[in-house]
């Protein structure tokens, strides 16, 4: 809005992507005294959007009624409801996630060159909404090649088939690589080369060792000032700082650095702190036990919050084997999105936020399957004179 560019204190800077900050500084210039009304009605409709494209992907696998549950459960989602009216970018990031997923699904069934592009074109602004996402366009990559759906064709039968795989990577490729070149073009001219993508990744390596919930409890900015001598909130301010603290090239090495000396640390103490990542990840464990700076109030809105999640989770589960049954390859499909993603989270900070805009839009897809399976399966079975 300062005419500044992308920077902190006029410095240039890869600390966060640039998607969101770029809608928020859109709409302060377009309604400077209005901004946070139309942000936050534009993601009541973003929200809108996302449950009807998830109750769409639920009826692609599972028959109308299924697509209604899951838009009815899709629009009470807690996650959907509490990130609607804050100034996140869960909201815009769900919306891209569940049509990435439709468009992921409609190009490996179909094999159709359009849904090819718009997938491109998805993925490549994932990436710039979140860093987390930037595992999207490499799940399309391998998804295109066949990999893990298909088998990969032998024979000179098969050339036709190897092509075409070839033909649908480069349809997904292009247009993802246009959507985030200039992001690359930016940090490789403003870092001098020393940048490619992102400045964050350092910091969320130590933050995945000395902070694995990302909570803010206590003494956990106290252990990553005392390990690197900054925090993120040193970084992100317009406030002049010394100069050291505005080179993020060089605080992102010597982040890395530290993050290597931690792992390498961390001994056994490893495995209950992958345990409290993947509960904090998977079971929201993190909105249950890491509230001491929440409301005693407040911390009972949240405790319902997961218990509605878990319901969802479990019908999601449920419906992932009854997709298996009906159609193997998209249930596979989600299964290497699920197993990559949490991968590619291992190393980082785990948390609700995380994983909300990446999975929660198509637990839900899933949990209409799910009751549809179970009502099905407890329905009594009725006599032959009735």
């Amino acid at each position: 809005m300062a005419r500044d560019g992308f920077t902190y204190a006029h410095v240039p800077t890869a600390f966060r992507p640039p998607l969101y900050p770029l809608l928020l500084a859109a709409l302060m210039w377009l309604a400077p005294a209005h901004w946070p009304v139309v942000l936050r009605t534009l993601q009541f409709v973003m929200s809108l959007a996302t449950a009807w494209i998830r109750a769409r992907l639920a009826a692609r696998w599972f028959g109308t009624v299924a697509g209604r549950i899951a838009l009815v459960a899709g629009l009470l989602l807690p996650t959907q409801l509490y990130f609607a009216g804050e100034v996140l970018t869960e909201c815009t990031a769900s919306l891209l996630g569940i049509l990435f997923l439709l468009c992921l699904d409609d190009a490996v069934r179909f094999g159709n060159p359009r849904s090819w592009v718009l997938l491109g074109l998805i993925a490549g602004a994932a990436a710039l909404e979140r860093f987390n996402a930037a595992a999207l366009p490499l799940i399309a990559a391998a998804l295109a090649l066949g990999w893990p759906i298909l088998p990969v064709p032998e024979g000179a039968q098969s050339f036709a088939k190897v092509s075409g795989r070839w033909r649908s990577l480069a349809l997904f490729v292009a247009p993802c690589a246009i959507v985030i070149a200039p992001w690359l073009a930016y940090t490789a001219i403003a870092f001098h080369g020393h940048a490619l993508y992102s400045t964050h990744t350092g910091f969320g390596v130590v933050e995945g060792v000395l902070s694995p919930t990302g909570r803010a409890q206590e003494g956990e900015s106290a252990r990553l000032i005392e390990a690197l001598g900054w925090t993120n909130s040193t970084v992100e301010t317009n406030t002049p700082q010394r100069p050291y603290l505005r080179d993020e090239v060089a605080l992102n090495r010597q982040a890395m650095r530290v993050a290597l000396k931690l792992w390498r640390h961390v001994g056994w103490r490893i495995v209950p702190i992958m345990a409290e990542k993947l509960g904090a990840f998977w079971l929201s464990t993190d909105q249950i036990f890491h509230l001491s700076m929440v409301s005693p109030r407040y911390r009972v809105v949240r405790r319902t919050g997961v218990a509605a999640y878990w319901v969802v989770l479990l019908l999601a589960i449920a419906g992932w084997f009854h997709l298996r049954s009906l159609q193997p390859n998209a249930a596979r499909m989600f299964f290497f999105y699920a197993i990559v993603l949490t991968a590619m989270h291992l190393p980082l900070t785990m948390n609700t936020r995380l994983r909300s805009p990446l999975f929660d839009p198509v637990l839900v897809s899933l949990a209409g399957g799910g009751w549809l399976s179970l009502s099905d399966r407890f329905r009594p079975v009725k006599s032959p004179q009735e």
